[in-house]
Parts: structure tokens; sequence; C-alpha cells
């Protein structure tokens, strides 16, 4: 005798099994391969958002930008440094040229004039994010940002080159361990191998080369690591530590950048013009 019940339906025949799982394999390859390409969009656009953006920003500022107003006039400064906000550093990177216009090409009178000017920066936002990546790679961003002002009031000195690629790499031609930052002149590779420090690394540059951050250090030309003493720090004033960082300053050092008019009669100073 059979059992009786509820009838079972036929059981399905390989084909449709096998329909059905390459279905699903299918789908499932489909949305794998659209999460990979989500991801490496976002990756590319993290690792690569840092070295686009502001390289338009420069070779449009090929040709100065005059902001012209009466001579010797505080009002002019104000309206100078307002209207170069975007555009120069803080430490004014010697691209920055004063000059007087004569009266007959001015409805003015006497006028002065500051031309704005960003040739060199890729190369300087390059060189200083590399001093910042391989001297503070470790540090808060307070740190950075330290190390990186430090560069910048070295092009603000007469007593050091104007350019930030010039003041990482002086010191000895590379001559092992005799250069400004270590770094420099270890003997190791130059290359960062590290995308998310290097990409932190260039945000900090970019934000202290163009004027957005202020100078942790208060001016600071030196620095050296906690856990050293070399014999050079007798001979200047120690100002902060940062990090592991130690800051030193001399008295015929730079203006503080935070008082706007000595900052730029010393960038005039600097240019001769």
């Amino acid at each position: 005798m059979g059992h009786r019940g509820v009838r079972a339906g036929p059981m399905p025949v390989i084909a449709d099994l096998t329909f059905a799982r390459s279905g699903r394999v299918a789908l499932c390859i489909i949305v794998l391969l659209t999460l990979a390409s989500l991801i490496v969009i976002s990756g590319t656009y993290y690792f690569t958002k840092d070295l686009s953006g502001w390289r338009g920003a420069y070779t449009r500022l090929q040709k100065p930008l005059d902001i012209a107003g009466p001579a010797d006039s505080e009002k002019f400064w104000r309206l100078a440094l307002e209207r170069s906000r975007h555009f120069s550093s803080a430490a004014g990177l010697g691209f920055l040229r004063h000059r007087k216009l004569p009266i007959s090409d001015s409805h003015l009178g006497a006028t002065q004039v500051l031309s704005i000017r960003a040739r060199g920066a890729q190369s300087d936002i390059e060189c200083l994010a590399l001093n910042v990546y391989f001297e503070a790679r470790g540090e808060p961003f307070v740190g950075k940002m330290a190390v990186a002002h430090v560069v910048l009031n070295r092009m603000r000195d007469r007593r050091f080159p104007a350019t930030a690629c010039k003041v990482v790499k002086q010191g000895g031609d590379r001559v092992r361990h005799n250069c400004q930052f270590s770094w420099w002149c270890d003997g190791k590779s130059d290359r960062p191998r590290h995308r998310a420090a290097w990409a932190t690394s260039l945000a900090v540059a970019k934000e202290a080369y163009w004027g957005f951050a202020e100078d942790p250090t208060r001016g600071a030309l030196w620095y050296h690591a906690d856990y050293v003493d070399p014999a050079w720090n007798d001979d200047f004033v120690r100002m902060r530590v940062i990090g592991k960082h130690i800051f030193y300053y001399d008295e015929a050092a730079i203006a503080p950048t935070y008082d706007f008019q000595p900052r730029y009669q010393k960038i005039l100073l600097n240019t001769g013009s």
C-alpha cells in the first residue's frame, strides 16, 4: 500500500537547478564587480584629490594679480592682506612684488601695487610636504604644522634660501648627515611609501603654504627632537615644545606671522623690489 497524503510536486530537473545557480552566481559577480569599482574610484579620489585641485589653481595664477591702493597707507596693507588671503602664503614665498606706479599711469595719484604670483607653487608645496612627511610623520597635526612653518619662516629670512625646495635641501650637496634636515642626506630613499601619511603631509603643506593656518611656533627657525641635545641650541632662544620637537629662534629672526604689516615689509625687503 502506498502512503496517502499531500501530493508532492515534481522534482526540478538538472537544467532548472543549473540555471538558477548560474543566475545567482552571475548576480554575485555583478555585485562584487560594482563594489570593486566603487572602492577603486573612491580610493583614486582620496589619494589624488590632494594633487589635483591646487595645480589648476596655481596654473591660472601665472599672470600676476595686482592690488592697487594709495601709497604709504595702512588701508592699502589691509586691503592687500584681505584680497591676497587665498593666494599668498603665511611666509610670503617670494612671489609678492611691490612697486610704485608713476602718477601718469594712475588715476589715484601716487599708487603702490602688490603683485601676487603663484609660480613655483607646485614644487614648493611638494618639497614642503616631503619635509613634513619625513620629519613629522608620526607627530600630531599641530606638530606637522609646526615643522612646515619652520621651513616657511626660513623662506622669509634673508639668511636662508627663498624657496621651500632650497630650504629643505640646504647643506652640503647631500653630504651624508650634513644637511639642515636629516632625511635629505641620510642615504635612504626620499620617496614616500605610506599613501595616507603622504596625503596628510600634502594637506598640511598646502594649508600652511597658502596661509590658512597660523604658525604654532610663532616664528621658529630651528628645532630638534626632544631626545637629543645639540651644541647649537645654546645659541638660540628656546620657544616651545610641540610634540616631540623643541623649537628655537634668535633675536635677528623674522617678525611673527600674525603681525601683517611687518610681514609685508619683510617680503618687500626679501624680493629686492
